[in-house]
């Protein structure tokens, strides 16, 4: 019999830690956020972050760095405006320090 795995999404908290320009609609700003885990990561999670319309990205643009620890993980984007980012392969083990931010 075979055995299926069904996630169950979790709202995560994210700080926003330091932005790069200040200056309303300049292309080129670097955000960085960190996430606050209420809940247990079970490993081969992936962070999935939607932004709110007035921020977009350039098409094709698929950036971001993640101090988790893991390697190997890719990030990709969908959508130029209100952009959709995500994270897969951050998470080799599961991230168990719930309330501790990463």
């Amino acid at each position: 019999m075979d055995q299926k795995f069904t996630p169950t999404p979790v709202v995560l908290e994210a700080i926003v830690e330091d932005v790069s320009s200040k200056i309303a609609y300049e292309s080129g700003t670097d955000y960085t956020f960190e996430i606050t885990p209420k809940a247990i990561i079970p490993a081969g999670a992936k962070i999935i972050v939607t932004f709110p319309s007035v921020i977009s990205l350039p098409s094709g643009t698929d950036t971001c760095a993640a101090t988790i620890g893991a390697s190997g993980y890719t990030c990709t984007s969908t959508g130029t405006t209100g952009p959709v980012v995500t994270l897969t392969g951050a998470f080799d083990t599961s991230y168990t320090t719930k309330d501790t931010a990463f």
